[in-house]
């Protein structure tokens, strides 16, 4: 049976309890009955909550790994990238050719500014930005006193798992 299950099972009971429907000798037998059900129940879903957090940061760690392994093979394939342009270059070949492989030039433009402050500066109808909201500081602004519309501290309940 699910919790929710369970939940609606013992409502069930305390209406019927309220309705009279029950008789005295038995509400102490089924409570105690629910209870234990209910109890049992909670026990193993907080135990699956906590089995499915373990392997969330588990998976988590290895995302950071798997990160970090795929950051140095492309730092390595940069480096080796770099190794072949320069030694081109200084040979004065534009292209390479194998069974394996075909390597050329092409020719790019990229933009470079100098001083990006200055620019910005200067220019201010280039600069693009998502704005975003310090939850933290208005928090803090309204704790001290302070009114905004359509900000408020709600008071809510989390659950705490240890």
């Amino acid at each position: 049976m699910k919790l929710y299950e369970l939940d609606n099972e013992y409502l069930d009971f305390i209406a019927a309890v309220e309705d009279g429907t029950i008789p005295e000798d038995a509400i102490e037998d089924t409570l105690e009955m629910l209870n234990g059900d209910y109890k049992d129940k909670l026990d193993n879903t907080i135990c699956a909550i906590k089995n499915l957090t373990a392997e969330a940061k588990m998976i988590d760690e290895e995302i950071k790994a798997l990160t970090a392994r795929k950051k140095a093979k492309e730092n390595s394939a940069d480096y080796l990238k770099s190794c072949v342009s320069r030694s081109m270059q200084c040979r004065g070949e534009t292209s390479f050719e194998s069974a394996r492989n075909k390597v050329a030039f092409r020719k790019s433009e990229r933009l470079v500014i100098a001083d990006e402050a200055a620019f910005v500066e200067k220019y201010p109808e280039f600069v693009t930005f998502t704005p975003k909201i310090s939850k933290t500081d208005v928090k803090t602004a309204v704790k001290s006193g302070e009114s905004f519309d359509g900000a408020d501290i709600v008071e809510v309940q989390n659950i705490q798992i240890k």
